[in-house]
This record gives structure tokens, sequence and C-alpha cells, in this order.
């Protein structure tokens, strides 16, 4: 079998700019030669396209406004980015639907599954922001290693410990990187359904849900026996303790 991994990209305001992102997406898009799957808006595929040149890509037009997330909450992202506390960093409500899609896209990549993979791994479009041509020579020869997939636990970083393990609603901490996740099918779509079931009592509730990380969170502490927390506190760079799952698929 063969592992699928699922990105997306649209350009919408965020705390990175659009030049930022083409020099990452540069680096991963047009190196990494794995199975890729990605989400983006119709007016993007041309820029997608060569971007990855002649590697394997499946492409899904979808405009932003109809992601399934954006149609089912319509008119609620506004009542969240005041809820936001860190909103003057950059953080809009675009970022709120896709940051919480991520599981939507992979659901539908096993759905369409155009590489017939029984493994998939989320990967952020800018989360491979190292330029180093030896580091990317490394990567593009192995990522994803199939055999490092978990089939029983989603592979996802830990960046802190959740030390409560009663706790069941996560505002503005930091524990997950939500950056890079992965495992079977079948993990993945029954954390899938624990998310969006979580995701669902938090907007009844009136909890702000905009980052994507506490409601991974949440599904963890009543779940730990899906998740494989690995730990990068020995990267000494910032980035690669968000992105280490590069280094070790």
């Amino acid at each position: 079998m063969s592992a699928t991994v699922v990105t997306c990209y649209y350009k919408i305001a965020s705390k990175h700019t659009h030049e930022e992102y083409n020099t990452w997406i540069t680096h991963f898009f047009s190196n990494i030669p794995c199975n890729l799957v990605v989400f983006t808006s119709p007016d993007l595929v041309d820029y997608i396209r060569e971007k990855r040149g002649k590697l394997p890509m499946y492409i899904i037009e979808r405009p932003l406004e109809n992601l399934a997330i954006y149609q089912k909450y319509k008119g609620f992202w506004e009542s969240q980015y005041e809820m936001d506390q860190y909103k003057d960093t950059g953080r809009t409500q675009e970022c709120y639907v896709l940051w919480n899609s991520k599981l939507r896209f992979l659901h539908e990549s096993i759905h369409y599954n155009p590489f017939h993979s029984d493994k998939f791994v989320w990967c952020d479009a800018g989360c491979l922001r190292t330029g180093d041509p030896e580091l990317i020579r490394q990567i593009s020869t192995r990522y994803p290693l199939y055999d490092k997939i978990s089939t029983d636990q989603l592979d996802i970083v830990l960046i802190d410990p959740v030390l409560d393990k009663t706790q069941r609603v996560f505002i503005n901490e930091r524990h997950f990187s939500g950056a890079i996740f992965g495992s079977h099918k079948d993990v993945i779509l029954r954390i899938h359904d624990l998310f969006y079931q979580r995701f669902d009592e938090h907007i009844q509730k009136g909890i702000f849900i905009g980052c994507d990380q506490q409601t991974i969170c949440s599904v963890y502490n009543e779940n730990r026996e899906l998740f494989h927390c690995i730990s990068s506190q020995h990267m000494a760079h910032d980035d690669w303790r968000w992105f280490y799952l590069w280094l070790y698929y």
C-alpha cells in the first residue's frame, strides 16, 4: 500500500504574507515527490500546477466559501473572531475555516483516494520553511516513510503535555502541533468524527473554537489511546519543534 499527503492553499489574509508562503510552498511542492492531494481555489490551480511540475498531484478545486465547514457555520465566524484574544497577531476568520477543515480535507481525500492509499498525512502547505538544499534532499528521498506512519494511532507532535486528564475545554493553551499529523485511514476517520462532534458541542456552548489545536486537545484528553504523541523537545529551533514530523517521517 502507499501513503498520501494532503494539504491546502488559499490566498487569504493571515499572519504570513503570500510572498512568504510562495517561498515555503516552493520548498514543499517543487521538491517532495510524495503522493499529494491539494485543495485550493480555482484561481490558484495554475499556480499550484506550476509549483508542482511533473510530481504526483491530485487537485480538488473548491472555493473557500464552498467548503463544508464554511457553509455549515455560515455567519458564525465573525462572532468567533470577536472572541479571539490573539486576533491582533494576524489570525482571521478565513484562518479558522481552513484550520478546522483539515480533518474534513483528509476525509474527502480518503473518499476519493486517487493514489489508492491506506495511510494519510496532513501537512500544512507552508510548513517546510528551510531552504537548506541538503536537508531538503534528505527529506525528499523518503517523505513520508510508509512504515513510520502508525496504523492504530494518530501520529502528532506534542509540544507541551496535558497534565489534567479531566480537562475538557482548552482555551489559549499550547499542547499539540496541528501542522503535520497522520495515520491509517480508519484512525483518521475515527478522529474526524470525534473532532466534529466536540466542535459542535463547543459551538453550542459558545466556546471559542477558531484554533483547531484546542479541539484536538479536547478529543485527546478523552481518547488518549488513539494518539501517538511524539516529542520534539530535543529540537533546538522552534520551527522544527512544530514541524518535526518532516524529519520523523
